[in-house]
């Protein structure tokens, strides 16, 4: 798992780097500060975050809020996955499109299935996707479909 570790205490934050790096985890950066902590999380996008609640910059409940401010962004995924959409890592997208280059399979598709394909891989749902393309529900599904057959055939 790729985390974040922001705890204020250097010999805790760095006992339970160890602690987690021992056990397989990658331990992307380890703050001193809430500051830090959000601005890493925005930069290096980790599955975990572990928060220590009082922390600077106010030594107050600065982890805790630091938490919220973060969750916001979360949530945000977690409802488009609800609505039928997909959250992607945008560097897994762009490979994902980069290894289509390269599939035959994936080259016999229309442009226009190719464009569907895109938008699904960037999490967008079957109605974000008529929005975008000006197609009707029918004619999205039509090419979802065609771009599954194609896989199928691999």
């Amino acid at each position: 798992m790729r985390l974040i570790i922001a705890e204020d205490s250097a010999l805790f934050r760095e006992g339970l780097s160890g602690l987690l790096e021992a056990a397989g985890h990658e331990v992307l950066a380890a703050v001193a500060d809430a500051t830090q902590a959000v601005e890493q999380t925005r930069a290096l996008r980790p599955e975990l975050v572990i928060f220590d609640v009082r922390m600077p910059p106010e030594n107050t409940d600065d982890g805790a809020r630091a938490a919220v401010t973060l969750r916001g962004e979360f949530l945000d995924i977690l409802c488009r996955v609800r609505d039928g959409g997909s959250a992607f890592d945008p560097e897994l997208v762009l490979e994902i499109m980069g290894a289509a280059r390269q599939n035959q399979a994936l080259e016999s598709l229309t442009s226009r299935e190719r464009e569907v394909l895109a938008l699904m891989a960037e999490g967008r749902t079957k109605i974000g996707i008529t929005q975008r393309l000006w197609l009707t529900a029918r004619t999205v599904e039509t090419h979802v479909a065609n771009t599954r057959e194609d896989h199928r055939s691999d």
